[in-house]
């Protein structure tokens, strides 16, 4: 039965009344829940920003203090309109800085049109003015709706969390627990954030049963999903394959008579062939959705469940702790275990912090990143002393993980030990300790362990960590010049250096290569540039180094099976094998990554987590997805952030633009050039660097 609800809040709601269709003879709760959802947004351009949150004050108040689940639907509902409002405003402000950047390029261009007797006619000219005077307006007025927004969302997620708390067990089962389950994998941006953070403000044990349950359905769908996927996703391989052939033989023809376009007849690829393609790219597409879907439910629940941990108490932490422990740490599988660590990471108390030190002695070095990632988000003294000795373990995924752990702690405690350990380090251990140096101190010295020490020993006695007490951000950052792994044996492509010897080449080698770079190295080819600056690179590497490489186009082709070690032969075996590649075809990156991580020992029998075969992948392409089993973005991130997830494998990402763009298919149809957006994100959720050429 339904507690009452309190006098107050009944008196609240019979004022209201009158303005609900509801009002007659209607349950009050439900038509305060009705009354949210239909004025949640009401006249929200014309009022002051004051009066209107005085108005949204109105509306939650009494829905925050009911115990109805049609409340708690209410809210969730406001909330979804929520993330997708501000999806669609920040798409919006991203389509205004796009036209104006055409704009600026089309105004290089303006006297060139006008001698070629160019021009916009009185009808163009008047709604290009008026599109002007939109993105102006638009411009100005965004920004505070984003801000007014970002302001209500933690509102609506403690009100969600008190009347789920309120809900009685039996509503509570039948009520939010099906709809927590489907929220957590919302496809609209933000959405998931924020309803891990609506169940992490709970503080009802039932809560964190229904988070650890959505984990473990997300990650029994993500693995069906995937099994299911594996039977189309090779029947797609092999009729790209057939068509691939078919049209490489065709373009390859084309370009000896200096045609670079990349287009071709229609009638080369016959019908049946391209339903058959299209048919099984749907199929390949809906399973992939799935997994992206479940996997976005699993860590979203992982966010929530530690929240919730940090904020509960007493018993009832206790008892969540004992869920915890029993069904995610002390599981079998790797992503349940690690969803365990991460959830520990805010949640203060001894027994969480023995939890995470038993962790760190596990054999499996991916359950030891967890537990050190987890122990960089605490403040003990213990936990620094952890993240130390973690510098010093023999697997350099532990080693990197601990160098981020001491970064994220955050305490200036940590400087001197990064500075000790970059004293002795060697490979990319330099690479990680160095940026641990410059996230935590916001100076930019470079790889060598002298100039760190050289800085400290002047600046160390009054350095304050961002989370010391009286640190201050303006004081922050400004020391240092240089961005480069000095000293010692760097290795350079594109402008990015590292000092990892254990390097893989992922090269772009499709058709578009053959156009001119971007301005600064115009009427030079861009394949002519890789050519270049391989050369320039592979005469760099460390003589016994490990490389390999990985070339692309429609389809994906590796130099050496098991890599190669480097000195003068195979450097200039692997020159030879990157200038014999055809320069033809569409952009694979899926299939690209994807042969990439399969070295690396992903989707191998085992799944091997505990050595893969290199540290640091160099990712160069001139385009976006046009080809190969997934072209969705989104999803691409998706799938390399789970093939990485406990590995550790830096990526840095090179983009090769140009004013030309590539052309596909019959008829020419013109592609659109590389997505910065989408090759950023790729480089810094992997810990690399990211350039344009």
């Amino acid at each position: 039965m339904r507690p009452p609800l309190p006098p107050l809040v009944l008196l609240a709601l019979a004022a209201l009344a009158p303005t609900s269709p509801l009002a007659a003879g209607g349950d009050p709760a439900a038509e305060a829940a009705d009354r949210l959802r239909q004025k949640w947004n009401e006249g929200l351009e014309a009022k002051d920003p004051a009066e209107q949150d005085k108005a949204r004050a109105e509306l939650l108040e009494p829905i925050a203090v009911s115990a109805s689940p049609a409340a708690f639907e209410a809210i969730l509902a406001v909330a979804r309109e929520r993330a997708s409002q501000v999806r669609r405003f920040r798409d919006r402000l991203k389509e205004i800085a796009e036209n104006e950047k055409e704009r600026a390029r089309e105004a290089e261009d303006k006297e060139k049109d006008e001698k070629k007797g160019g021009g916009l006619d009185a009808g163009e000219a008047r709604r290009a003015v008026e599109r002007l005077e939109r993105e102006k307006e638009d411009k100005e007025r965004i920004p505070a709706r984003l801000e007014r927004e970002d302001r209500w969302q933690p509102r609506l997620a403690e009100a969600a969390a008190k009347v789920l708390d309120a809900l009685s067990d039996s509503d509570f089962t039948k009520t939010a627990g099906p709809k927590v389950h489907e929220s957590l994998g919302g496809a609209v941006e933000g959405w998931s954030d924020w309803i891990a953070d609506a169940l992490g403000r709970s503080k009802r044990e039932r809560t964190a049963r229904i988070l650890l349950e959505a984990a473990w359905g997300a990650l029994g769908e993500y693995r069906k999903a995937l099994a299911g996927r594996a039977k189309p996703a090779a029947e797609l391989d092999k009729v790209n394959d057939a068509i691939n052939k078919k049209v490489l033989r065709y373009i390859e023809e084309r370009q000896k008579l200096g045609d670079f376009s990349s287009t071709y007849p229609a009638n080369l690829v016959s019908d049946g062939e391209r339903r058959e393609q299209s048919q099984l790219e749907v199929e390949v597409g809906k399973f992939t959705t799935l997994m992206e879907q479940a996997d976005l439910r699993r860590r979203s629940a992982a966010r929530g469940l530690g929240a919730l941990l940090s904020g509960v108490e007493g018993e009832v932490r206790e008892r969540v702790l004992d869920l915890v422990e029993k069904e995610a740490v002390g599981a079998k599988d790797f992503e349940a275990r690690a969803l365990g660590l991460l959830a520990l990471g805010p949640c203060p108390g001894d027994r969480p912090m023995k939890i995470l030190r038993g962790a760190t002695q596990d054999p499996a070095p991916e359950v030891v990143v967890g537990a050190l990632e987890a122990l960089g988000g605490r403040g003990e003294a213990e936990a620094l002393d952890l993240l130390v000795a973690g510098l010093a373990d023999p697997r350099w995924q532990v080693r990197s993980a601990a160098a981020s752990g001491i970064a994220v702690y955050g305490r200036s405690l940590g400087v001197p030990h990064l500075i000790g350990a970059l004293a002795k380090a060697e490979g990319r251990d330099v690479d990680d300790l160095r940026e641990a140096l410059v996230r935590l101190t916001g100076k930019k010295y470079p790889g060598v362990a002298a100039a760190w020490e050289q800085w400290w020993a002047v600046a160390g006695e009054s350095f304050r960590g961002p989370k010391d007490p009286g640190y201050d951000p303006a004081t922050a950052g400004g020391g240092g010049a240089s961005d480069a792994a000095e000293g010692g044996n760097r290795v350079s492509f594109y402008g990015i250096e590292t000092r990892s010897e254990r390097m893989l080449f992922v090269l772009d080698f499709s058709g578009s290569m053959h156009f001119e770079g971007s301005e600064a190295v115009k009427n030079r080819k861009k394949i002519d540039i890789l050519y270049e600056e391989m050369r320039r690179t592979l005469a760099g590497l460390p003589d016994g180094s490990k490389f390999n490489m990985v070339g692309f186009s429609s389809d994906v082709r590796v130099w050496k099976k098991g890599g190669a070690s480097r000195d003068q032969k195979t450097s200039k075996e692997a020159m030879e094998w990157i200038e014999k590649q055809k320069v033809v075809g569409s952009t694979n990156i899926y299939d690209a990554l994807e042969t990439c991580f399969r070295m690396m020992g992903v989707g191998a029998a085992a799944d091997k987590r505990y050595e893969p075969a290199y540290d640091t992948v160099f990712f160069m392409t001139d385009g976006v997805p046009t080809s190969g089993k997934v072209t969705d973005k989104t999803q691409i991130l998706g799938e390399v952030r789970r093939w990485n997830e406990g590995r550790k494998i830096r990526i840095h990402v090179v983009g090769m633009g140009g004013k030309r763009k590539t052309t596909r298919g019959p008829g020419g149809v013109p592609e659109k050039d590389i997505d910065n957006e989408f090759l950023e994100k790729l480089a810094a959720e992997h810990g690399g660097q990211c350039v344009f050429r």
